[in-house]
């Protein structure tokens, strides 16, 4: 969140589940795995990536972040002003 707020964009927490929120849309997130004696942990910003088009990137269409119906992503790229959407 600090670093989304360098870029002047708002971002939250959401009360029901985790990740960064900017409006309804997850713009960084935070995972953890064990599995056999070994932990794994990462976290991602969605910064920069085609979200739609002939295979080159995914469709957001599709994505379903952390199996949240109803909910999107979003880049970097593509918020500013406040956290609202442009495009």
């Amino acid at each position: 969140m600090q670093t989304l707020k360098e870029f002047d964009i708002d971002s939250r927490r959401d009360k029901e589940h985790t990740s960064v929120w900017v409006d309804d849309e997850k713009n960084a997130a935070v995972g953890v795995s064990s599995a056999r004696w070994i932990n794994t942990y990462g976290f991602a910003v969605n910064v920069d990536v085609e979200l739609e088009g002939e295979g080159r990137g995914f469709d957001k269409r599709v994505i379903v972040p952390c199996g949240i119906e109803g909910r999107g992503v979003t880049l970097l790229r593509r918020v500013s002003e406040g956290g609202h959407v442009v495009e």
